[in-house]
């Protein structure tokens, strides 16, 4: 290597530390304060099991997931299921919050880390979390930008200032609180990776029109009945089938009352039968669906079932245009 090389090579390792050096100090740090490692809401570990209710306004709309038995609903969304996973990370993160330093105390600039009332917040940042017990008692109740932030040395935080104080704080927390109503609701419907599908045979008036299937994963579904172009666009909707709205069975049976549905019947390598009823009505799609095993399964299969059906059993789905005709004749 030659010298001018060489010299080249020390300049440029030079200006890597430099630079390395001037991202790690202006990154925030935070030392140890009397704060560090005070919970926002110490009690909430004994409450946590009685919470019934956290209302979400976020200035746009104002929504509510309620504690049902088992299971979490979107009160404005006909009471269908909520993602209860999400909304578990969210007790959690909560729970785990702790006091990293003060703020601001002047109102004026709450609207600067999204902890303004959302009511009048220009910019939609802020939202106010309020979660009650089963007798209406508030548990919890902040104003938080929603938001996180990477902490050099803590990890995640927000900006957070409970409910009617003028305090405002910097808390560590991996608290996911973002997002509107539609992103809390349990979606999608359906999540089947073409490799899960074993064979997809669509019906309509009791004829066959598409069949195709596979006997193993590692091989390529072969179309018996059909176009090979209708069975892709099958298994792609079949990937992450959403639906834009949805309504309990017994209400909507006059909107299908009289028609004749195509049927779906898809069976996966895991042992679950799948059958679907999608009507056609002309500017959007109903899809009515149900789960079996199409053969003994394991423990866990079944258990997969009874939580599937859980799901789908009351419900009827209105699809998209798009995700209708992908899985149709049409």
């Amino acid at each position: 290597m030659s010298s001018k090389k060489l010299v080249y090579l020390i300049i440029s390792a030079i200006i890597f530390v430099i630079c390395a050096y001037i991202c790690i100090s202006s990154a925030p740090r935070y030392e140890k304060s009397s704060y560090n490692s005070q919970k926002v809401y110490p009690s909430i570990i004994d409450d946590i099991n009685n919470i019934s209710e956290i209302t979400f306004n976020t200035g746009v709309e104002t929504f509510s997931i309620l504690h049902e038995q088992d299971d979490w609903v979107v009160k404005e969304k006909k009471n269908y299921f909520a993602n209860g996973e999400r909304v578990r990370r969210l007790l959690l993160g909560i729970a785990e919050m702790e006091y990293i330093e003060p703020k601001t105390k002047n109102k004026e600039r709450y609207s600067e880390i999204g902890v303004n009332d959302p009511l009048n917040d220009k910019h939609n940042r802020s939202r106010e979390i309020v979660m009650k017990d089963k007798n209406g008692k508030s548990i919890v109740s902040f104003i938080t930008s929603g938001s996180l932030l990477n902490l050099y040395n803590v990890g995640t935080g927000t900006y957070l200032r409970k409910s009617n104080d003028e305090q405002s704080w910097l808390v560590k927390t991996g608290m996911d609180a973002s997002g509107d109503m539609e992103s809390w609701v349990l979606q999608p419907i359906i999540n089947l990776s073409p490799k899960q599908i074993k064979n997809i045979k669509i019906s309509s008036k009791n004829k066959v029109i598409l069949d195709a299937s596979r006997d193993t994963t590692e091989e390529n579904i072969i179309t018996k009945v059909g176009k090979p172009a209708q069975t892709e666009k099958a298994l792609s909707s079949l990937s992450n089938l959403r639906f834009i709205d949805i309504d309990k069975k017994e209400k909507a049976k006059a909107i299908i009352e009289g028609k004749s549905p195509e049927t779906i019947e898809i069976s996966t390598f895991s042992g679950m039968m799948i059958e679907m009823e999608i009507y056609n009505l002309t500017t959007e799609f109903n899809l009515i669906i149900s789960v079996s095993a199409d053969r003994l399964p394991e423990k866990t299969v079944t258990n997969a079932v009874e939580k599937l059906n859980k799901i789908y059993n009351d419900w009827i789905y209105t699809l998209s245009i798009n995700d209708g005709l992908n899985l149709t004749s049409k």
